[in-house]
């Protein structure tokens, strides 16, 4: 449990780093409902990839592509303000417990997975469920 709280607050703590960060680099164009794909890493102070429009093929791409040794955030971004993300690492970096989770960000309002992912194919699943508009996804958040 104290895990658990641990990466939570450090995802916030992070995110809220991100958000207040302008040297940071996310996408800005969302026409026609696209979703775009953003990755950073070193703790969110360099941004990766950038992908507009994104598809499955090249989330699961993006994500194999990813040394998740290293914390890793990863971002599929709807509009300015929505967006999903997993992030985490999967093994003890000295810094931050080895674990993996996703928010769920609407509106300023930032939800957190109930019962942590434990996989990278679970978050692979996770941004794809985002992508397609699963309905169910979101009540699997607090």
């Amino acid at each position: 449990m104290i895990k658990q709280i641990s990466r939570f607050f450090q995802s916030i703590l992070i995110l809220i780093g991100l958000q207040s960060c302008g040297e940071i680099t996310t996408t800005k164009n969302f026409q026609n409902g696209q979703k775009n794909l953003v990755v950073f890493s070193d703790y969110g102070s360099k941004t990766d990839t950038i992908i507009e429009n994104v598809n499955e093929h090249q989330i699961k791409t993006a994500m194999n592509k990813i040394d998740w040794k290293n914390y890793h955030m990863v971002y599929i971004e709807k509009n300015i303000g929505e967006m999903i993300g997993v992030l985490g690492l999967t093994e003890d970096d000295g810094i931050t417990p080895a674990g993996l989770t996703s928010t769920w960000d609407e509106n300023g309002k930032m939800l957190v997975m109930k019962n942590e992912p434990k996989t990278i194919e679970e978050l692979t699943n996770i941004l794809i469920s985002y992508l397609n508009d699963d309905t169910e996804l979101k009540s699997k958040y607090e």
